[in-house]
């Protein structure tokens, strides 16, 4: 387990640095349609 880095905070938002820890909830992000719908596809 490392040490997550702040990278950005807002009153609603906290954005850090991705751990190992944090790949099975990226896995599960990525793998859903209805998410996935709203990133660019393609080159």
């Amino acid at each position: 387990m490392g040490m997550r880095r702040v990278i950005l905070t807002t009153p609603r938002l906290t954005v850090t640095t991705w751990e190992p820890e944090d790949l099975a909830d990226f896995h599960r992000l990525h793998a859903d349609p209805l998410t996935m719908r709203f990133f660019a596809s393609g080159p």
